[in-house]
């Protein structure tokens, strides 16, 4: 076969030149190439968005933090409870009660100096006993029937709250409030059903506590067993002071400056016992107080058991003290207590009911206190709501009414009320409103218009006498049979919920 014939079969077997066949081959390459670059070009972008989700906390926020029970919570759960008692440190800070500094890492500072305990893991701990009361009391509220129905008015009121809040406060909007209380892995939803979760417990742990009566019995043996505590004691005492001895004289050996403390101390007490020996002969308390030139004393002090001072208390509660009894007491080679016993009784003095709404004055802004002109828009105010009320049907139902609709003030207390009020309790904010319920021939239903003195709270009450309630000592006993019933309740209903951190805690740090 000759040359020619023998390419023209090839030809015929492939229909293709060999020009043709390059040229297909071409195509391939570039259509596998146009695939590579296709494929590289979706990773980049499923890289890319999976970027900007990490970035957008979507998965850090949905990652398992913390489990109790059975129940599993995420970061966005935790930072609830966390940045809770984050808060509640904070603010104790800013009034000089913790040495928490929010300026430096909480996991860099130490909460307890003997375990090591830094803030963060303490603000943890919180955070974990507080979801395990949660959780336990949440499931046995929806075993018991209760839903998020029960509880979503509340729900909507406390988020409409917290918006106002951010609203007054300057954020741009929610999700910045959100951000600045909770931290970075907070959002609206999360916020809802952490808090929805929340009011369900509460609703049920309250409706408990509603629910528990205590008779008459229970409540007198509990005070035949507490009698120390709940029973009110009388009596005087002087305090004498060791003259002060300068330990910082170079001129002193350090054994001559204890020698000379020891003798002002020894002066101190004998000039102690010869007090109480003129009180025994019948000096007053005044008289003696004057002739030794006592700086700090009392003729006429009085208090509960439980709130008496460790110094004398052992002394004064002795069952076989009697009127009249002296003593000198020394208090850890500091100073010198002489102390009278005058009577020992049970207080029989009702607490009383009273409703109130606040009318709080405004205030300049960065200004510590209101001036004379907005204390007196305030009581302006606070008037024209008293006369608003007087026009109605004057009951404390309607009192009650007007105090939710009107008042100023960030309390839980509906209808303004509180219950079994003791004299004092309210005599740091209004020492007027605490007189004048007290006040001898208080009726029900009597009102008045009484100043607020309270730094955060000046202003005014619109008060409403609701009369007499059971005495001081009565409601202490409820108060701690209450209490022991409730702890008692809540460590059987939290047992069998273990509780732990996860993975996710970290993202809190």
């Amino acid at each position: 076969m000759s040359a020619s014939r023998e390419k023209k079969q090839r030809q015929g077997a492939t229909g293709l030149s060999q020009r043709e066949i390059q040229a297909q081959k071409a195509a391939a390459q570039k259509r596998r190439n146009m695939i590579i670059y296709s494929v590289i070009g979706a990773v980049c972008v499923v890289l890319v968005v999976a970027l900007l989700v990490w970035n957008s906390n979507f998965f850090q926020r949905r990652t398992t933090a913390a489990t109790v029970g059975d129940t599993q919570y995420d970061v966005a759960d935790l930072s609830y409870y966390y940045y809770n008692a984050y808060l509640s440190e904070y603010m104790m800070a800013q009034y000089g009660y913790s040495a928490f500094d929010p300026d430096t890492p909480a996991d860099e500072q130490t909460y307890d100096e003997e375990s090591g305990q830094t803030y963060y893991d303490y603000f943890m701990e919180s955070a974990l006993e507080t979801l395990k009361t949660t959780t336990a009391a949440y499931d046995a509220a929806l075993a018991d029937g209760y839903t998020s129905d029960d509880v979503k008015d509340e729900v909507d009121e406390a988020i409409q709250s917290a918006k106002d809040s951010a609203s007054t406060s300057g954020y741009v909007n929610f999700k910045q409030y959100l951000l600045a209380q909770y931290g970075e892995y907070m959002t609206e939803s999360s916020y809802r059903t952490v808090i929805t979760r929340q009011a369900i417990a509460n609703r049920y742990i309250s409706d408990y506590q509603e629910s528990l009566e205590f008779s008459d019995e229970e409540i007198q043996a509990y005070y035949d067993e507490n009698k120390d505590s709940l029973d009110t004691f009388t009596y005087s005492y002087l305090v004498f002071n060791p003259a002060e001895v300068d330990n910082e004289d170079e001129s002193m050996t350090d054994e001559e400056v204890e020698a000379a403390e020891e003798a002002s101390f020894a002066d101190a007490k004998d000039k102690a016992d010869a007090a109480a020996q003129a009180l025994e002969s019948g000096s007053s308390v005044e008289d003696v107080a004057e002739e030794y030139e006592v700086e700090s004393y009392s003729a006429d002090a009085s208090s509960v058991g439980s709130s008496l001072s460790s110094i004398y208390k052992e002394w004064l509660q002795s069952a076989d003290r009697q009127a009249g009894d002296v003593t000198v007491i020394e208090n850890a080679e500091t100073n010198c207590y002489v102390v009278v016993f005058h009577d020992r009784y049970l207080d029989e003095t009702p607490t009383v009911d009273t409703r109130r709404l606040l009318v709080a004055a405004e205030m300049d802004e960065d200004a510590d206190e209101p001036t004379q002109e907005q204390m007196d828009a305030a009581k302006a105010k606070a008037e024209e709501l008293l006369a608003q009320w007087e026009s109605g049907d004057k009951t404390a139902e309607s009192f009650g009414a007007l105090a939710d609709e009107n008042t100023d003030e960030n309390t839980s207390a509906e209808g303004g009320l509180f219950e079994a009020v003791y004299q004092g309790r309210f005599a740091s904010a209004s020492p007027e409103y605490d007189t004048w319920l007290f006040e001898e021939g208080r009726q029900e239903g009597d009102t008045a218009v009484v100043e607020s003195e309270q730094s955060g709270s000046y202003g005014y009450f619109v008060v409403y006498y609701q009369g007499q309630n059971d005495p001081v000592w009565w409601s202490s006993c409820e108060t701690a049979l209450l209490s022991e019933a409730m702890t008692t309740w809540q460590e059987e209903l939290v047992e069998g919920y273990a509780a732990a951190l996860a993975s996710g805690a970290d993202y809190l740090r």
